[in-house]
């Protein structure tokens, strides 16, 4: 038998809280997150396009003295890209 996690509920809850404090834009831009993010964080966040080989992962987090680069697949959908965007998001 699955044993059930019972810890969702306060960590949606809290999902939620810093889903508010961001801020987002609405309507929603790459953009407006991106400078949600930056103004949370107070450091530079930098979306970056790349070429990523088939092998490789829809998308990377990099961090740098100076700014966190958030690298996604040039070639994936909008959707994706949003999808990629939130998972690294969450490392910052």
């Amino acid at each position: 038998m699955r044993k059930v996690l019972r810890a969702t509920r306060p960590i949606v809850g809290r999902t939620a809280e810093l889903a508010d404090e961001l801020n987002l834009p609405q309507p929603f831009t790459f953009e407006g997150f991106r400078a949600a993010l930056e103004q949370h964080c107070h450091r530079r966040v930098i979306l970056a396009a790349t070429a990523m080989p088939s092998v490789a992962p829809s998308g990377v987090w990099l961090r740098t003295d100076s700014a966190d680069y958030l690298h996604y697949d040039q070639q994936t959908s909008p959707f994706h890209r949003a999808h990629i965007f939130a998972t690294l998001a969450a490392h910052l």
